[in-house]
């Protein structure tokens, strides 16, 4: 009896340890295309157990103080791709070169001209990234082209 007791402790803690170290989240709308779609739910890891973040990371993240999405609710996230981190050059078509500030990350979508991120905001501050996407858990897979 004492064994099955400790065997569901452990089984406990591990899933409590998982609530909080996993987030699952929805894509909504058309800016991740083609690699994710509208509906597609996917699982990040949440911040603080993730390594630090690299261009090409997508994550999950909050919109910044000042912006909204049109019944995105009271605090929105998004999924976005970061596309350079403090110390990179500043990407974008604004023609502006100066690196990152330090504590910041560039994110995009990856449809470019369909997407609320730091060509639209600027750079992100990290502490707004929630977590990290490690895999898509359902929706849509996207078609292999020729």
């Amino acid at each position: 009896m004492l064994i099955i007791l400790a065997v569901l402790a452990v089984v406990g803690v591990l899933g409590l340890l998982l609530r909080r170290g996993l987030l699952v989240s929805r894509v909504r709308g058309g800016s991740m295309l083609p690699t994710y779609q509208d509906g597609d739910k996917l699982l990040a890891v949440r911040r603080g157990l993730f390594r630090r973040l690299r261009a090409g990371d997508v994550v999950v993240c909050r919109l910044p103080a000042g912006f909204a999405i049109p019944g995105g609710g009271d605090n929105p996230l998004l999924v976005k791709r970061v596309g350079a981190v403090a110390g990179d050059p500043r990407p974008g078509g604004d023609g502006a070169t100066d690196p990152l500030p330090a504590g910041t990350i560039y994110v995009v979508g990856d449809s470019p001209g369909h997407s609320l991120d730091s060509n639209t905001f600027g750079p992100l501050p990290e502490k707004l990234v929630v977590g990290v996407v490690v895999r898509r858990m359902s929706g849509v897979q996207p078609s292999q082209s020729r």
